[in-house]
């Protein structure tokens, strides 16, 4: 179970603040015959909700070249307010 530790905010606009989610994530991951286990601190926009999204994370890892990546176990750690991303 995981929890937002920030307050409920009632701006909109240009008043609203976004955040991101950083996670504690396991892993495991072939490489030379044998298995690797991965510890990482993975900063997200979006919060992890979904069982599809924790897929994206494993197909994410097997592109970048860890080969057969599965996700063992993750947990938010915090939230922080997040950069200015490109707005129209």
């Amino acid at each position: 179970m995981t929890t937002n530790l920030n307050p409920t905010t009632t701006a909109t606009g240009s008043d609203a603040v976004s955040y991101d989610y950083v996670y504690f994530i396991s892993y495991t991951h072939n490489a030379g015959g044998g298995i690797n286990f991965v510890n990482a601190e993975v900063t997200l926009p979006v919060q992890i909700r979904l069982f599809e999204e924790i897929n994206l994370l494993q197909d994410y890892y097997r592109k970048q070249g860890y080969a057969n990546a599965l996700i063992l176990s993750y947990t938010l750690m915090r939230t922080v307010p997040a950069p200015a991303r490109g707005q129209s």
